[in-house]
């Protein structure tokens, strides 16, 4: 039975008890300091390519989010144009399964198949759709602001893969400055981890 508890509760509560640990443990050269960018990070961790122990830039992978797989719900993110808050045939991201497309990480030279580097700016490209997801910030919704994501032709090379742990990894949009992560539950599906930490 999951805890009735939210999860921008639970995010909250983590950074709170990591953040602690600087005042109760003194910092030395072997024992760095937890700093709130570290712990974000971590919380962030929840995406994978399915079936991959690294991440290959031009090479189509499903990408899965390790949160909602925890909780039984579909993991895999790709493009879709159905159930979008505005209107029925708004281009979007969701968790639609196979029928959604592959991804890759695409460095302006789509030839370079090089592994993936920690903070290197790379473009998220779906292959069903044959766009790039782009992050954006700030759209009115009914109920107030709202951050959302949209499909352009061009590319934007703002995507990092950080903090990979095995098969683990955390997902920064560099034009938001900040981590992606599952929405909630009866919210989007996509959600920046800045609008719940802070």
């Amino acid at each position: 039975m999951k805890s009735p508890m939210k999860r921008s509760n639970v995010i909250m509560m983590t950074l709170s008890l990591a953040l602690s640990a600087l005042v109760a443990v003194p910092a030395t050269e072997s024992a760095l300091p937890i700093t709130k960018s570290a712990v974000q990070s971590r919380v962030a961790r929840q995406w994978q390519v399915k079936n991959a122990s690294t991440v290959q830039a031009s090479t189509p992978y499903e990408l899965h989010n390790t949160y909602r797989r925890q909780l039984d719900l579909s993991s895999q993110l790709g493009y879709t144009t159905e159930g979008h808050f505005l209107s029925s045939d708004r281009e979007d991201v969701g968790w639609v399964g196979q029928s959604g497309g592959q991804f890759e990480f695409r460095r302006p030279n789509i030839r370079d198949h090089r592994t993936v580097s920690p903070f290197e700016n790379l473009a998220l490209y779906n292959i069903k759709s044959r766009k790039y997801l782009i992050g954006k910030t700030t759209m009115y919704e009914l109920h107030g602001d709202h951050d959302y994501q949209i499909w352009k032709s061009a590319p934007s090379y703002e995507w990092q893969v950080r903090d990979r742990q095995a098969a683990d990894f955390a997902l920064f949009s560099t034009n938001k400055n900040d981590y992606i992560v599952a929405a909630d539950r009866g919210r989007s599906f996509l959600m920046w981890l800045g609008s719940v930490s802070r």
